[in-house]
């Protein structure tokens, strides 16, 4: 998810959405993307995605036929005044690590929870927004240096990005997760234990792809893909790896509706 728009007032309609954000100069700074508006028309305020992750995405495309997205693994909240004060903090502001994945980049790395992220290779994060910006510019096996807080010092690791399986493989355009068009992560016991359920995997993100097609929403938890349990979001690749045909997928919603979703692959 890119969250680091340039707002601007250039005006955009429907159907202006990917095009050429330009300065004086005649230079591309940006795509044009989203507005906000009561009717659905230019109401004064646009959005563009900055043009250095565009060029990240265009040069992905290229190269591998799908976009390469790194993540550390992370659980994160932006530093309120009640952290600030609890850490120590000269500002409020940088980014809370509430928890990690077990097997993510960060707690491979030796980050820990309640560690407070300031910096990406030296330059300052002081929001959410701003450190997810900074790590979409990388791709899976990436080297990173993250610069923490813990206990009132400064701390420095060196981070191996990781794709959003666990791994630092490179996805290719008939990966799962592009042909799904969805984020996964695995469920927390403390999730399982409010549903009841032994098993499953949670969909966090939607785009174009399968699951979209089929009507699957965000929140989904995957406890079956063809009959078969779904323990990790490695499952979910493996299971649809060696599958030829029909996909027919048992799950739960967070309110406790069960659903089911079938497609092609």
């Amino acid at each position: 998810r890119i969250e680091s728009f340039i707002q601007t007032d250039a005006a955009l309609n429907p159907g202006n959405s990917g095009g050429a954000l330009v300065n004086v100069k005649g230079e591309l700074v940006g795509i044009n993307t989203a507005i906000i508006s009561p009717n659905g028309g230019y109401a004064g305020h646009s959005f563009a995605i900055p043009v250095s992750i565009v060029k990240k995405v265009v040069a992905d495309l290229i190269e591998y036929g799908a976009v390469q997205r790194a993540v550390l693994g992370v659980v994160i909240q932006d530093v309120d005044a009640d952290i600030a004060k609890e850490k120590k903090l000269e500002k409020i502001e940088g980014i809370y690590v509430k928890e990690l994945k077990d097997d993510g980049a960060a707690k491979t790395a030796g980050i820990k929870a309640g560690d407070v992220i300031i910096k990406v290779n030296g330059t300052p994060v002081a929001t959410s927004a701003e450190l997810q910006e900074q790590i979409s510019r990388y791709r899976p096996k990436d080297n990173v240096k993250i610069t923490v807080i813990r206990d009132g010092k400064e701390k420095e690791f060196n981070v191996t990005l990781k794709n959003l399986y666990g791994d630092t493989d490179l996805v290719k355009a008939s990966d799962t997760y592009v042909i799904l068009g969805a984020r996964l992560a695995e469920l927390n016991n403390e999730e399982k234990a409010r549903l009841g359920i032994r098993n499953g995997v949670k969909v966090v993100g939607l785009e174009q792809g399968k699951f979209m097609k089929a009507g699957v929403e965000k929140g989904f938890i995957i406890l079956k893909i063809n009959n078969k349990p779904v323990n990790s979001v490695n499952d979910v690749r493996n299971i649809l790896n060696n599958t030829r045909g029909g996909v027919y997928i048992e799950g739960i919603y967070p309110d406790g509706v069960m659903a089911y979703y079938a497609f092609g692959i």
